[in-house]
């Protein structure tokens, strides 16, 4: 019998979210959980070779491996929404918020919330960094919160918020 130490994986299917990686400090299933989704039952995955994981992989070169690579690690607090966990969520946002893909599906696009371990820089300067930086579409800072919403497109508008 193979030991499960070995290099051989396999017993490890490559076709699962855990697997794939998106970005060089992340894997697909980074982006996946959800509370309503676990609570509800909803899969939350999108199809392993359809655009969603393209743009998320677009995402991180673009943004969330160089938010890591200057700030040190961060959390993705919110990612991908399924259609059907879109429907699920109270008081839903339009599809085209939080949604990997835009909802014209003309062009990549994905978004995220995240959260930076070092407490050494705030959100604020994550999101100043971010807009003198990076390619993006949307950047958002909410209300009493230290999460920080970004937002990239292959056709990005740069749109930055602050909420105080």
């Amino acid at each position: 019998m193979e030991s499960l130490n070995s290099n051989n994986r396999a017993w490890r299917s490559p076709d699962r979210p855990q697997n794939i990686r998106v970005g060089k400090y992340f894997m697909l299933s980074d982006f996946l959980y959800s509370e309503t989704a676990v609570i509800k039952g909803i899969s939350n995955c999108p199809p392993l070779d359809g655009m969603e994981v393209e743009s998320i992989k677009g995402l991180c070169s673009a943004i969330l491996d160089r938010v890591v690579d200057r700030f040190g690690a961060i959390s993705i607090t919110f990612g991908y929404v399924s259609p059907e966990l879109q429907r699920a969520i109270p008081g839903r946002m339009r599809p085209s918020i939080h949604n990997i893909c835009p909802a014209d599906k003309a062009h990549l696009g994905a978004a995220a919330d995240f959260q930076a371990h070092n407490t050494e820089y705030s959100h604020k300067d994550i999101l100043l960094w971010i807009a003198g930086n990076c390619t993006y579409d949307r950047l958002i800072l909410y209300p009493g919160s230290t999460i920080v919403c970004v937002a990239w497109s292959d056709k990005p508008r740069s749109h930055c918020k602050q909420w105080i």
